[in-house]
């Protein structure tokens, strides 16, 4: 099996094509199962990403996942429709779907939604939810003249530089706030 891997200073990543993921699939999820992370390409043009997926603690109560699921869900609907949560959280609307209505929710996903409720509560103390709605979908030169929203729905993760992009906006926005003090339990 031939890969080429790239590397930058906060990803890495193997690059397969379709043919090759086609020829050898066992190989694949054997280094996927080894923490390993590939691009999906046909005729040199991106097609999917596939990542390894953080097993759950064994001691970790699936109930409890869940209703935190639901909390931070629904503090986040308050303020955007299914369509663009889905987005932010990096996911199809039609996966979206079906994580919800099955219970599901992977790590990662959990982890995004958390650090997006977080930043959402700490938005609420100086705006609507009609003003915080119209800030992630404006574009914003800091960020390459992306929406927020826009901007994550790429792939992220809540500790990589994109992410941080955006809530440090988020941060400074707070901080300069006249309204507003030092609050436990900011997203950095």
């Amino acid at each position: 099996m031939l890969i080429k891997h790239i590397s930058f200073r906060w990803w890495s990543m193997e690059i397969l094509t379709t043919e090759e993921f086609r020829k050898h699939p066992g190989a694949v999820l054997a280094n996927l199962l080894r923490g390993h992370s590939f691009l999906l390409i046909e005729n040199d043009v991106p097609v999917a990403q596939l990542l390894f997926l953080e097993r759950k603690e064994a001691n970790a109560s699936p109930m409890a996942t869940s209703e935190l699921w639901h909390q931070q869900l629904q503090s986040c609907r308050t303020i955007f429709d299914d369509a663009a949560l889905a987005r932010i959280l990096g996911l199809t609307q039609r996966t979206f779907i079906l994580l919800n209505t099955k219970n599901l929710c992977p790590d990662l996903v959990q982890a995004r939604l958390e650090k997006l409720s977080k930043a959402v509560l700490q938005q609420r103390c100086l705006w609507t939810p009609r003003r915080i709605l119209r800030w992630w979908k404006t574009p914003n030169f800091e960020l390459q003249n992306a929406s927020p929203v826009d901007y994550l729905a790429r792939p992220w993760r809540p500790e990589d530089d994109r992410s941080k992009q955006v809530f440090s906006l988020i941060r400074r926005e707070f901080l300069l706030s006249d309204e507003t003090a030092e609050v436990d339990g900011w997203p950095e």
